[in-house]
């Protein structure tokens, strides 16, 4: 990824009429070509079992549930160990029911046994150093080329449930940072011009306005909706202008919240579609045509489980999403708790015809907008690549009690030193320009509801769409 990224970075510095016209033309070469056999082999067999009864899905994924207990039994030092120690092995593994005997993992268990997780590969196998997102410190591991053209062939096909060709122009509104002197890029692998936040700002918004008005794309993708919301708030308030190119929006890292969506559907008068995933690629739900949210039986093995550790059974029942991924052979993960929670869905057939598991709704990355005095928001998923990479945090929370005040509520581990609290204010500041004082509290614990999603972000201010981008 370093070369993408170099790249990346020369690329930006093209004049703008440079960039629009070498994204049209990459556009145009077909992912069936770019990356190859693999990519052409799953997309023909996605296209094949979507129209699978329930139970040869189930089938296809038991048979691969066992092949890959199998090989990393045999092949990765953790699980060979893990599995032994809770009185487990592949042979136990008779029918569909038997998935409850193979023993969860968490992220703090990965965290720690990352080099023994892995197995070796062919030398054929190209890898990238891979990390995860969240509130607390990030996991790297590696990931082989293969699960991105994999993943690639996932989301071909869940653009043409909507009619979206890859061909055509598309944008993704990210927060992401870039280095000085870069502004937006054009990514190969989205085929989309990514313009990234590391801030919502009015400045900002008008900045890529002209941008998105030349490229007339058709679709916002792999957009965050904390950030499609505000170029919606711009546009309802007259700040920017309404681009009339857009007929599709692609939501995905964030939970969308209601009055987001509202102001969305208003302002652009298109129904955004969500879909969750996650870097470690253990689960997929993408949203059909009908904006049901449907279970990716292909991608992976992907449970719900409540406080018990049980499948749930009844609709409307909330659990945690537990993954087993099959795209990433480098680091598969087994019945991983991803920290994510869905509400289970009805059994009945969805108008769309997927014979797919639904859930009715995600509770992923979650929480309120951090705002400063000046007009600047700062969404969890944003300011979680600052907290991503401080040290020894095992939680932590903002909760913004005024415009100027935040309180940093922190659960230390215990290598945590004074030097890691100075650095984490010391970011905190820098990315809101020393406009909010922030006052760290540590703490043993930090209160949650019941099965919800960890909030980083808790403000005590007005979050309605009236107070956003008021003059």
């Amino acid at each position: 990824m370093e070369i993408a990224n170099t790249i990346n970075q020369f690329y930006s510095k093209f004049p703008s009429p440079i960039k629009i016209y070498g994204q049209r033309f990459f556009n145009r070469i077909p992912n069936a070509f770019i990356y190859g056999g693999s990519y052409r082999q799953l997309r023909a067999s996605l296209e094949n079992s979507q129209h699978c009864s329930k139970d040869e899905i189930r089938a296809k994924q038991f048979s691969e549930l066992k092949r890959i207990i199998s090989e990393y039994y045999a092949k990765s030092r953790f699980y060979s160990r893990f599995y032994a120690k809770h009185g487990f092995s592949p042979e136990h593994l008779k029918d569909w029911s038997d998935i409850e005997k193979i023993p969860l993992i968490d992220k703090s268990i990965v965290r720690t046994q990352t080099r023994n997780l892995s197995i070796p590969l062919p030398f054929r196998e190209i890898v990238f150093l891979s990390h995860t997102g969240g509130t607390s410190s990030p996991m790297f591991f590696p990931e082989t080329m293969k699960a991105r053209i994999f993943e690639r062939a996932f989301v071909d096909r869940f653009y043409s449930w909507h009619g979206l060709d890859e061909e055509e122009p598309k944008v993704t509104l990210k927060g992401i940072g870039m280095m000085p002197g870069q502004s937006w890029f054009y990514s190969p692998f989205l085929k989309s011009t990514v313009l990234p936040f590391l801030e919502i700002s009015i400045e900002q918004l008008k900045k890529y306005a002209p941008v998105i008005q030349r490229i007339k794309p058709k679709a916002f993708v792999f957009s965050y909706p904390s950030l499609v919301y505000s170029y919606a708030r711009a546009i309802k308030k007259g700040f920017v202008p309404k681009p009339a190119s857009i007929k599709m929006i692609f939501c995905s890292s964030e939970v969308m919240l209601p009055y987001q969506r509202e102001e969305i559907e208003e302002v652009f008068g298109i129904v955004p579609v969500n879909y969750y995933g996650q870097n470690e690629k253990v689960s997929l739900i993408q949203e059909c045509p009908y904006h049901e949210s449907h279970v990716i039986p292909e991608y992976g093995i992907t449970e719900i489980l409540d406080q018990e550790n049980k499948h749930v059974t009844e609709e409307g029942q909330i659990g945690e999403i537990v993954g087993t991924g099959f795209l990433n052979r480098a680091f598969l993960l087994i019945r991983y708790k991803t920290e994510d929670f869905a509400i289970k869905g009805p059994d009945r057939a969805c108008p769309c015809g997927l014979p797919y598991d639904r859930v009715i709704n995600i509770e992923g990355r979650s929480g309120d907008f951090l705002r400063t005095d000046n007009g600047i928001f700062l969404s969890p998923a944003m300011l979680e690549f600052t907290v991503d990479h401080m040290s020894h945090i095992t939680d932590i929370q903002l909760v913004q009690t005024s415009i100027h005040q935040v309180n940093i509520l922190l659960c230390p581990d215990v290598d945590f030193e004074e030097k890691d609290a100075e650095e984490l204010v010391m970011e905190l500041r820098k990315r809101t320009k020393d406009r909010i004082k922030f006052e760290l509290k540590i703490v043993d614990s930090i209160a949650r509801p019941l099965n919800a999603k960890k909030r980083l972000i808790i403000s005590e201010l007005d979050q309605s769409a009236s107070d956003f981008f008021e003059t």
